[in-house]
């Protein structure tokens, strides 16, 4: 465990010190820093969140007023209106969601956003901590600074996704209460949530209910409580905010569709294998159903290759993983921080580690660590390498496995002379 977190230190620090060289050569954004353009940070808390009505003036204080006062006035995140004409809208994200951002853009009339902002990300770290002192192994300071300078972590800060760290946290907690065998309707109520934040995040189902000693109760609290949480979150958004409907919502997904798949607003620093085959071949109908088809196939896999012998918690969260990443259509790297699951799982898995643990130990760490170095019109190459490290790495588990089960011949040696 501390090794891993040696790595990820060295990794970003790495990074770093390419960035530092890149600056002092004359080079700017994207090659002087390995996450967003600082032009940019924390847009996506009150860029986003102060786009959605609320009455009266925002109650600024002394931080930050400069920086993004101007998304009252000008934000490119509109109503109903734009959904109307096919423009970008806020109206795309699921029904708590909006409820957040309506409750917090209330908030704003009466505190200091850059105090939210500040206490929600204290928040989020105080949450991380709490979760990585509770996972077994040696080292928990090794285990919180894990998820402290990872490139997730750090990227979700930076750009003020706070959506996305909650979602990655959720998960996090969810499964790690499926690998110990606790609260199965705990960890169903934690996912379910993750879900009504990120629908992709459903994924996580298999591995929840295929872990748990009562998996039928898993099973119907997530079912129960993901429903119950989206309708009562739909209610309350559109008691708030009457533009904000069911119907509304999937014209926004529509809209979404438009901007970040067809168009190139979902491109830069995602890890889908969608975005891979965009970057090289540029935009094709079906791309992002060939995708989906790889992570469906992986999640196949995992099932019959758990309902033949359970599979290790870690090969199983790892194809699950790897297919969450590689099929949503846009998955920014903030989302990358649940790739820690995969290290807390073999911490308790018995030793030796194993050739499927290896290999997902190893992609796992390369997912947590920064490989901004190389771009093409702005986009690091990353957005390929990272979907191929997880292709070639989900091979080798599943390869692994069914060695393991005899479901196929391990190759002879080869004769010498």
């Amino acid at each position: 465990m501390r090794l891993a977190a040696l790595v990820m230190l060295a990794a970003t620090a790495s990074n770093l010190v390419f960035n530092m060289v890149a600056a002092h050569t004359g080079h700017g954004p994207p090659y002087s820093i390995f996450l967003y353009d600082l032009s940019e940070r924390y847009d996506d808390f009150f860029k986003f969140i102060l786009s959605f009505p609320a009455p009266g003036p925002v109650a600024w204080g002394p931080w930050m007023r400069d920086r993004v006062a101007q998304w009252e006035v000008a934000n490119p995140f509109a109503g109903i209106a734009a959904l109307r004409a096919g423009g970008l809208t806020h109206l795309f994200v699921p029904p708590l969601t909006a409820l957040y951002c309506l409750l917090n853009a209330a908030a704003m009339r009466a505190i200091d956003p850059t105090l939210l902002f500040g206490a929600t990300l204290a928040a989020l770290w105080a949450y991380w901590a709490w979760l990585a002192a509770r996972f077994d192994g040696a080292g928990k300071l090794a285990w919180i600074g894990l998820g402290t300078i990872s490139y997730p972590m750090l990227m979700m800060a930076t750009r003020g996704n706070v959506y996305a760290g909650v979602t990655a946290l959720l998960i996090i907690h969810a499964l790690w209460l499926s690998i110990r065998g606790r609260s199965p309707a705990t960890a169903a109520i934690l996912l379910a949530l993750a879900v009504n934040i990120r629908p992709n995040a459903i994924v996580f189902a298999l591995p929840l209910i295929a872990l748990q000693p009562l998996p039928r109760r898993a099973a119907v609290t997530l079912v129960v409580a993901g429903s119950g949480l989206f309708a009562a979150s739909l209610l309350g958004a559109s008691m708030l905010y009457p533009d904000y409907s069911l119907s509304s919502f999937i014209q926004g997904l529509s809209n979404y569709y438009d901007f970040y798949v067809i168009g190139d607003l979902g491109l830069a620093y995602g890890s889908s294998l969608y975005g891979a085959l965009k970057l090289m071949l540029g935009y094709r109908p079906g791309l992002d159903l060939l995708a989906a088809a790889v992570a469906f196939g992986l999640i196949g896999i995992g099932a019959w290759l758990h309902w033949c012998k359970p599979l290790a918690s870690s090969s199983m969260l790892f194809l699950v993983l790897a297919a969450y990443t590689l099929g949503s259509t846009v998955i920014t790297d903030y989302h990358l921080l649940v790739f820690v699951l995969v290290p807390a799982a073999l911490a308790v898995e018995p030793r030796p580690l194993s050739r499927a643990g290896g290999a997902a130990l190893i992609a796992s760490c390369l997912m947590l660590a920064p490989k901004n170095y190389l771009f093409i019109d702005g986009v690091s190459l990353q957005v390929v390498i990272n979907p191929a490290i997880l292709l070639v790495a989900a091979s080798l588990v599943i390869v692994s496995e069914l060695r393991a089960r005899r479901l196929v011949p391990a190759p002879s040696p080869t004769m010498a002379g």
